[in-house]
């Protein structure tokens, strides 16, 4: 009895008795209350969180046609209920916008006939929008690089690719034409002063060669140069006719090959 009337007692009476470490670490393990006020769940890459009756989503891609209206607003349909876009902001990594939408009010002036279902498919569809629209800035940007030579494609790759990605058909054709144009005649030039040109017109005649050039082979380059002295001025009759696509490289023989067919058919 007289150890409880000293002051410096720490085993008092009415004294809450030390925690030993055992009950300290079993307190730790224990988990938290969790937050009733906020909940979440994820639509594919998307982060949704739940704040009271209000929807937050975390887009991974920024969702076109969501916009923040007055009147006639935009319903957006998730989980079986219908609300409108009330805020619309920048996110941090990974994720690209930040949409926060609030229940529909009866109250609210007008409703858009744009009608949006926000769900995996919705969410799908616009992932492959985005990737689609990446791999066409990344063709645009290799064009960008080897537009003077565009020209030499055919036809309907200049209508199905070329001019999809911005690029004129006619300019590119007068680009490349000009392009072959000064090829096949430094090539020509080259030919005939390496002996080319005098092998084919004196071998059958004086019965040797010039310069380098076998008979053969001067045979082969001049009907080469033929063909595209032909295509050159082929391609340039289809920009002068105002072709909307005009012809590639060596396109004429195919193109007059099918007329024929087609006209025998």
């Amino acid at each position: 009895m007289n150890a409880l009337r000293e002051p410096g007692n720490r085993n008092m009476v009415g004294l809450t008795p030390p925690r030993s470490r055992h009950d300290t670490s079993r307190r730790a393990s224990m988990p938290a209350k969790p937050n009733t006020a906020q909940s979440g769940c994820k639509v594919g890459p998307d982060q949704i969180w739940f704040v009271g009756h209000r929807v937050v989503i975390y887009a991974a891609s920024e969702m076109p046609g969501w916009q923040v209206r007055g009147h006639q607003k935009i319903p957006v349909f998730f989980q079986g209920k219908k609300y409108s876009v009330v805020n619309i902001a920048d996110a941090s990594s990974p994720h690209a916008k930040r949409y926060e939408l609030t229940p529909w009010s009866m109250g609210d002036y007008g409703e858009s006939t744009c009608v949006i279902h926000y769900d995996e498919d919705y969410v799908k569809r616009r992932d492959q929008a985005v990737q689609a629209d990446v791999v066409e800035d990344r063709v645009r940007t290799f064009m960008f690089f080897v537009w003077p030579f565009l020209g030499f494609f055919w036809s309907h790759t200049k209508q199905a690719v070329i001019e999809k990605h911005g690029f004129s058909p006619p300019a590119v054709t007068k680009v490349s034409l000009a392009l072959e144009f000064v090829g096949v005649l430094a090539w020509s030039i080259h030919w005939s002063f390496t002996g080319g040109l005098a092998t084919v017109f004196m071998k059958p005649f004086v019965g040797y060669t010039f310069g380098e050039w076998a008979f053969s082979n001067a045979i082969w380059v001049l009907a080469a140069l033929l063909q595209l002295w032909a295509d050159c001025v082929v391609r340039y009759d289809d920009l002068i006719r105002d072709e909307d696509y005009p012809s590639g490289l060596m396109e004429w023989p195919v193109r007059k090959t099918r007329r024929i067919l087609g006209h025998r058919c």
